[in-house]
């Protein structure tokens, strides 16, 4: 993408994984962070301003992950149910366009890594 992604998700929460999406996100970027560290990450402020980006933070699971685990595990959840397009670990880029292009019409979009070769 020229310029860099406009959006980004970070659901890993390591320190390096932040910093890279400062880095890498195009001017005006937004930038989601869904997971939980204590770790510091090092960003400095004049990238954030510099770029004009947006950190979204969200915690999102109100500690429900043992719950909907064992939801899953009693098929009482189908997650299958969230994948509504699924394209070729090539064509990630495809992905994304989707994704931005059609967030009405797309809850998940699975990079698929058995095909596409």
């Amino acid at each position: 993408m020229e310029g860099g992604p406009t959006l980004i998700f970070d659901a890993v929460c390591h320190p390096a994984i932040l910093e890279e999406a400062v880095r890498i996100a195009a001017p005006a970027g937004r930038i989601g962070v869904l997971g939980f560290s204590s770790t510091p990450s090092a960003i400095p402020q004049q990238e954030l301003t510099k770029k004009e980006l947006t950190l979204y933070a969200s915690r999102l699971n109100c500690a429900m992950f043992p719950t909907v685990i064992d939801w899953i595990a009693k098929g009482l959840v189908n997650p299958g149910k969230i994948v509504t397009h699924h394209v070729g670990f090539r064509d990630v880029a495809d992905a994304f366009a989707l994704a931005e292009r059609n967030p009405r019409d797309c809850c998940k979009v699975l990079l698929d890594f058995g095909q596409g070769g």
